[in-house]
């Protein structure tokens, strides 16, 4: 399962990328990617096979290679939106027809790194956290039904992101962490990632 995950994060002008990646068996569900698409865009993703052991790592295995950002036609290529690359994938899903239904949470994104805009499109996932270089912290929310349930639209969200800010994707492994007096969950989070804002994207992560 692990040499599916990425051994290097992308170089690209002006932005920079760090992950903290710790399961709590020796396989789970738990998964993310992040690639170069052109000289413009980075796309980006993490998962959520709920459940843990080998099914879970199968399911993460059939999502990588199923996930599709690019449509090439000859010379040409266009790249899929985020609506449309989780749209894809949850007909993929579907169409298998498992005998236990999946329960996939995802959200990907598509980053111009030229003009710093940002789309995403959410499958039940956690909701990304924006922390601004200044203002509060705060939790971009777009609805989007889980991967492989039902036939499902996924609403595109666009943001703009500014020199000195950090978005945090995470999984629900957060949800029983506590920081200081905080109430365990997403205000722990809110609260530990304003404390730290002005660390380097590395120690900010760890």
């Amino acid at each position: 399962q692990a040499s599916f995950l990425p051994q290097t994060m992308p170089q690209v002008p002006h932005v920079r990328f760090a992950v903290h990646y710790l399961l709590c068996g020796r396989v789970g569900g738990d998964f993310y990617d992040i690639f170069r698409l052109d000289e413009k865009h980075v796309g980006f993703y993490v998962a959520d096979a709920m459940g843990h052991g080998v099914a879970a790592s199968l399911l993460t295995i059939f999502v990588k290679k199923g996930v599709r950002t690019k449509e090439v036609n000859g010379s040409q290529y266009r790249l899929l939106p985020p609506d449309e690359v989780l749209y894809k994938l949850n007909r993929d899903l579907i169409d298998q027809q498992l005998s236990e239904q999946p329960f996939i949470t995802m959200v990907y994104a598509l980053f111009n790194h030229i003009d710093g805009t940002l789309q995403f499109s959410r499958a039940g996932h956690p909701y990304p956290l924006h922390i601004p270089k200044e203002g509060e912290p705060r939790l971009w929310k777009q609805e989007g039904l889980l991967l492989g349930v039902h036939d499902a639209k996924y609403p595109r969200g666009s943001h703009h992101l500014g020199m000195g800010d950090k978005l945090l994707f995470y999984t629900d492994g957060v949800d029983s962490a506590r920081f200081e007096d905080n109430e365990p969950g997403v205000d722990s989070l809110v609260a530990c990632a304003a404390r730290h804002r002005e660390l380097p994207v590395q120690e900010f992560i760890a």
